[in-house]
């Protein structure tokens, strides 16, 4: 099978479009993955009970998104430099909702395996 078709069969998550400025630390419990953070600051899995995220100050901005489930992979598939590509899976996530940022990441559902070509 083409890597290709593999990806053609996995669905990708609508994610919101918010700023940093539309996040903040402390108030809210409407949570944030953003693609930034993705690249820099989080390793290979965030675990949500132990990780400080941003929160959305206004949730009425990501109706209409998918929200994260544990499992979820997010992909940071663009920056400027090799950090392009860098992924973190979700855990811990149990009745929160996370949401994902900015058309510069992705997610795929853990239930999809892919193939490394």
């Amino acid at each position: 099978m083409e890597g290709t078709e593999v990806w053609r069969r996995v669905p990708f998550l609508h994610n919101n479009t918010l700023s940093r400025a539309e996040l903040c630390d402390a108030d809210g419990d409407v949570f944030d993955v953003h693609y930034g953070d993705v690249l820099i600051k989080y390793s290979s899995v965030i675990d949500i009970t132990k990780a400080n995220l941003p929160r959305i100050i206004d949730a009425g901005k990501v109706s209409g998104c998918d929200s994260l489930h544990n499992g979820d992979v997010v992909i940071a598939d663009t920056a400027e430099d090799e950090t392009a590509g860098k992924c973190t899976e979700l855990r811990g996530i149990d009745n929160e909702k996370v949401f994902q940022d900015y058309t510069q990441s992705r997610v795929v559902r853990e239930e999809y395996t892919l193939r490394v070509f």
